[in-house]
């Protein structure tokens, strides 16, 4: 990344994931639910870490994610990455991504 796109991460508040970018290690603290962007007679689960820039909070309502975060302490320390969608045809869909959420062990 560019010297802009490094200092529009520092000062967000959100967690800023690029797709193919290496993982995001952070320590997660808790989540709320708040409306959806995309439905607002939806909710989405909202997470709090703790990064190298500060608290971020990231939006998300998939249910593998909420899955995985469910089975997590606060204070527990994930890798978070974003990785391209592939199709069922075995090809990149460029307009789509997937997360992954991997605890880091101590």
């Amino acid at each position: 990344m560019g010297a802009l796109a490094d200092k529009a991460k520092q000062q967000s508040n959100f967690l800023i994931l690029v797709k193919g970018e290496p993982a995001v290690r952070v320590k997660y603290l808790d989540f709320r639910f708040i409306p959806s962007q995309m439905d607002p007679t939806k909710e989405v689960a909202q997470y709090k870490f703790e990064t190298e820039f500060g608290i971020k909070f990231w939006s998300n309502g998939n249910g593998k994610i909420m899955t995985i975060f469910d089975a997590l302490q606060p204070g527990a320390v994930v890798e978070i990455s974003r990785k391209a969608s592939i199709n069922k045809d075995g090809k990149e869909d460029s307009s789509k991504s997937t997360y992954e959420v991997v605890e880091v062990k101590a």
